[in-house]
């Protein structure tokens, strides 16, 4: 849309340098000031007009960039849980291994599956299914770092990056989240 500001204002430009050739209609009470002063709302017109047009601009383009970040957020999250998806997931597993592998720091993956969670829905419906996976996320999240990642990656599946960490840390957070589920 930015591509449209320039013509537009080049209009208005072009309008008001084509009134002031021709000259403005006047009216009787301005007709009688001195030119100067009867220009002075003139030119306030023009630069409101073009002031008007450069923030409408602005604004629509604010709210188109706005609007692709929640786009790409809604792409890359699981709308049940608030988790990152299998497609954020992919992107953020690759970025921690080009890391670690740069740093020669340990990274750590791990998997968690809801065991025969098929009984959960059956035993109370898929509201209750959707609670019990809310609730899971809940918990392990509350036994993770703020750079720990969980992402939701399949239906009762679950993954786990933990960047910066040996296996033996690893084995230490996932007894953890045993032990708080």
């Amino acid at each position: 849309l930015t591509w449209l500001m320039g013509p537009a204002s080049a209009c208005l430009v072009a309008a008001f340098l084509a009134l002031n050739h021709w000259g403005w209609p006047p009216h009787p009470a301005l007709a009688t000031l001195p030119p100067p002063t009867r220009q002075a709302p003139q030119y306030v017109i023009l630069l409101s007009c073009l002031l008007s047009l450069w923030c409408a601009t602005a604004l629509t383009e604010l709210a188109a960039a706005l609007n692709e970040q929640r786009l790409q957020e809604m792409a890359e999250t699981d709308a049940l849980t608030g988790l990152p998806n299998r497609r954020r997931w992919d992107s953020q597993l690759a970025l921690e291994a080009r890391r670690a592998r740069r740093t020669a720091a340990p990274m750590s993956v791990g998997v968690l599956d809801l065991d025969h969670f098929k009984r959960i829905n059956d035993a109370y419906g898929h509201d209750g299914g959707d609670q019990a996976l809310r609730h899971f996320c809940e918990v392990v999240g509350s036994q993770l770092r703020s750079g720990d990642i969980l992402a939701r990656t399949g239906g009762e599946e679950f993954s786990l990056l933990l960047p910066a960490t040996s296996l033996a840390e690893a084995q230490l957070v996932g007894e953890r989240i045993r032990h708080a589920l």
